[in-house]
């Protein structure tokens, strides 16, 4: 192996290493976020939960106090919501950093957006300020938009073929 091939090898792995890292800090957060339902579930209050939750994971948890501050831990609540099959965060969610899922949560209410947002952030390699942009526009409106003003257009060019073939084919004035 030449020196720039393994140079690319060692990026390319540690890349690798770096998603699966991220991968399973996203389930992770997931799973914390379920257990906060599971706790409310049981008749405790949100803020009980968490309050209890940030005082053990902060004192297991030292060196990592903004992981599991009280406003991280609510949008792993929020998270594991939105989310609430453990399959698709596998598939789609883990596949954006935690960012991201914090901006989708903000700002789309609807669950068929957020996971058309995020296919797209996924798809497109979009930063989360990208993925704002595309949002404060309104992409995917506009996006779906476009194919049903195509489907119209043809309609509209077959009238004119139409129209066309009968001059064609209509007696001429002698």
């Amino acid at each position: 192996m030449r020196p720039s091939e393994l140079t690319q090898f060692i990026r390319e792995s540690r890349r690798q290493a770096a998603l699966a890292v991220h991968q399973e800090m996203i389930v992770l957060f997931w799973g914390i976020g379920r257990e906060i339902l599971v706790r409310q579930e049981r008749g405790k209050s949100e803020t009980q939960v968490i309050d209890r939750l940030t005082a053990d994971l902060y004192q297991a948890f030292p060196e990592k106090p903004r992981m599991f501050s009280a406003c991280n831990l609510r949008y792993m609540r929020v998270f594991a919501e939105a989310w609430p099959d453990i399959e698709r965060v596998y598939q789609l969610a883990a596949q954006l950093p935690w960012d991201h899922h914090k901006q989708l949560l903000d700002t789309l209410d609807a669950p068929a957006e957020r996971e058309w947002y995020a296919c797209q952030a996924i798809i497109h390699g979009w930063s989360v300020n990208v993925l704002s942009f595309h949002i404060q526009n309104r992409l995917m409106a506009r996006e779906a938009g476009a194919p049903s003003e195509l489907a119209a257009r043809p309609q509209a060019s077959t009238r004119r073929a139409k129209r066309r073939r009968h001059r064609r084919t209509a007696p001429h004035p002698a």
